[in-house]
């Protein structure tokens, strides 16, 4: 079973980035997260892209606001195949153990 993390944003940088850190450790193969960034684009972008070339699967798109459309658009933009989808706020972060348990 794989994990997809949809996360809608307006930019708030510095919870996102405690929220990938996280993560970073916990995730298995085939488990993504998407960014959707609703304000801030191109800091969002650039927060993935700095955690994807550290091997961590995230990816960022965009869309107009509200959380319904951005989390739309979050699921939309997951690899295929069977996944569980969280919505996690911007501000959530995970503790150790937390996505073990979900795969559990």
């Amino acid at each position: 079973m794989n994990i997809g993390f949809v996360v809608t944003t307006l930019g708030r940088i510095a919870p996102l980035r405690a929220l990938l850190t996280s993560l970073a450790d916990q995730l298995r193969p085939g488990d993504h997260v998407v960014l959707v960034a609703q304000g801030a684009q191109e800091d969002v972008a650039a927060l993935a892209a700095e955690f994807a070339a550290n091997g961590v699967p995230v990816t960022a798109t965009t869309s107009g606001r509200g959380a319904s459309l951005g989390r739309n658009t979050g699921v939309a933009a997951l690899p295929e195949g069977d996944a569980v989808v969280t919505f996690p706020n911007d501000n959530t972060t995970y503790p150790p153990g937390t996505v073990r348990a979900l795969h559990a």
